[in-house]
């Protein structure tokens, strides 16, 4: 049961994340930047064709044939090995080739039934998803490398790619080492933005530098600052004295307390991954802003 549930609370990650790219109405996009999305993806054909054989290959493990797996995941580094080769932006064919990389290694350790085999097929589908995105963003903006928005904006929009793709880590299969990985992604080109930019947008662009610093330091292990709110440390209190409680019940009632417990601290993370998806959102909503002001 626990395994069908997994399977599909994944099914629902893909489908919600398809509907977020392929249908207008649910984009958290303006609607023109819907519209450049659509024309880029026709435009870079080799990247979304691998972006579509990334979610091909998802259903075909899920359907539990591999043969159809892997090669939905052969076709995709195909595509991928051509955007690398073929596509104009030169950070566009680096993430293709990087990605394929990823694809091929673990298209040769790919087993059966394996819960991580199957997130990571969700995670490489999400991946080329921004780069899909990102040729968006390039094509909304047309620019060129020459004055100082536009090489501010060539940086900005590098971050907002990782700073999407680590929402699957975040948000989906929370991760916190890939989560941290590609945040530190996204303070790196917030900073190179930072010192090519207009002063006006300097202490913009530094600011949203510590607000995803903090949203890395609450997803590190072991972190008990995250934990420091009125709402989780009454919870963490109720835990406390449910166990107090225990030690003088009756097996029976012994046995409800111990239900309880384990709602409560369920109940816990519910609000921890809460708050970390209001941050995220938060900081994705500052990072556009700060484009769109370019």
């Amino acid at each position: 049961m626990l395994k069908r549930n997994y399977k599909f609370t994944i099914l629902m990650a893909v489908a919600a994340s398809f509907l977020f790219i392929a249908i207008p109405a649910t984009s958290t996009e303006k609607t023109g930047d819907i519209k450049h999305e659509e024309v880029a993806a026709s435009d870079n054909k080799a990247i979304n064709a691998a972006r579509l054989n990334l979610k091909n290959a998802i259903d075909s493990y899920r359907a539990g044939d591999m043969a159809a797996t892997r090669h939905n995941l052969e076709t995709a580094i195909s595509s991928l090995k051509q955007a690398a080769q073929e596509n104009t932006s030169e950070k566009t064919r680096e993430e293709s080739r990087k990605l394929g990389v990823k694809i091929d290694e673990f298209k040769e350790m790919l087993i059966q039934e394996s819960k991580q085999d199957e997130n990571s097929l969700l995670r490489f589908w999400h991946q080329a998803t921004s780069i899909v995105k990102r040729e968006a963003d390039n094509l909304i903006h047309s620019y060129v490398e020459l004055s100082v928005s536009e090489k501010t904006l060539k940086y900005l929009l590098d971050a907002k790619m990782h700073l999407f793709r680590a929402q699957h880590d975040l948000l989906i299969s929370h991760d916190n080492d890939d989560a941290a990985s590609e945040l530190d992604n996204v303070l790196g080109y917030l900073d190179e933005a930072s010192q090519v930019s207009k002063p006006s947008l300097q202490k913009k662009i530094t600011d949203l530098s510590k607000e995803i610093q903090t949203l890395k330091d609450h997803i590190k292990q072991g972190n008990e600052s995250w934990r420091e709110n009125d709402l989780i440390l009454t919870l963490e209190q109720a835990v406390k004295n449910l166990n107090k409680a225990k030690s003088s019940a009756s097996p029976q009632i012994s046995e409800r307390i111990e239900s309880l417990e384990t709602e409560i601290q369920i109940l816990q993370v519910d609000i921890e991954r809460t708050n970390v998806k209001n941050e995220y959102e938060a900081a994705m909503e500052k990072l556009k802003e700060i484009i769109h002001q370019l």
